[in-house]
């Protein structure tokens, strides 16, 4: 739990408050006949929405089908759903996000890893987190450069939940991330214990706060040919080769 600073708390809830805002703009349906004003914030360019590419009236609309497998593969977080009808719809439907449970906000932030969705892991991070930077832009592109290019991101393993309230306004959620090195197929995965709490009204969606690592249980990683290189043997190995390198001159 925080306890910040009354006056750092009111600078966090300002550019929340400007955050959510700028979220609900830019995913709000686009055949509003009325225009909402514009929040002068560099929260603003968060959602920026690309401009549509000019298209032949005999253009055929496209369907889902014309994504061919895509559009069923599974969803990364694990729930055995296709992508789209699981975190697919959080990542670009703002009520989605708003009604979802912090478990879902959970996979859905595991999947915007797999699926390269750095708006969505923005707009749910909360202000408290200590990577939550105003500069969206810079924030954006600090994001892109740590999407673990290296890993498949297979599966998210809830473990338990903890609800830290009675107003259901925070909560813990254990989580296990699996990740799967591209190069040479090797699997490993982190436990997580994630901190979220709710955004104040009129969103009051679920945001990520902190999390704590763990090791993943030994029966986990049995169960899923989890393995885990330790780094300081190499380390040992090297040393000692050196020091017979030295012994024979």
């Amino acid at each position: 739990t925080f306890q910040p600073t009354a006056m750092a708390t009111l600078l966090q809830l300002i550019v929340l408050a400007a955050f959510t805002i700028a979220l609900v703009q830019t995913f709000s349906p686009r055949h509003h006949t009325t225009r909402r004003p514009s929040v002068v914030s560099s929260s603003s360019q968060l959602f920026a929405t690309k401009k549509k590419k000019k298209t032949s009236k005999n253009t055929k609309k496209s369907t889902a089908s014309s994504f061919g497998g895509a559009s069923l593969a599974e969803c990364p977080c694990g729930s055995g759903q296709s992508y789209t009808k699981c975190c697919g719809i959080l990542h670009r439907n703002a009520q989605a996000y708003q009604s979802a449970t912090a478990e879902q906000v959970v996979r859905a932030r595991y999947s915007a890893f797999a699926r390269k969705q750095p708006d969505f892991l923005m707009a749910s991070t909360h202000p408290f987190n200590k990577d939550f930077n105003p500069d969206l832009k810079k924030w954006k592109e600090s994001i892109k450069l740590n999407m673990y290019d290296k890993f498949e991101l297979p599966r998210c393993v809830i473990v338990e939940e903890t609800p830290l309230d009675d107003e259901d306004k925070q909560t813990k959620i254990q989580f296990i991330a699996q990740m799967v090195l591209k190069d040479t197929g090797e699997v490993t995965a982190f436990m997580e214990t994630a901190l979220l709490e709710r955004a104040p009204p009129p969103l009051g969606t679920w945001l990520y706060v902190n999390g704590t690592i763990d090791a993943v249980p030994n029966e986990f990683a049995l169960e899923n040919n989890i393995t885990f290189h330790d780094h300081s043997e190499d380390a040992a190995e090297e040393n000692e080769g050196e020091e017979d390198q030295e012994g024979d001159e």
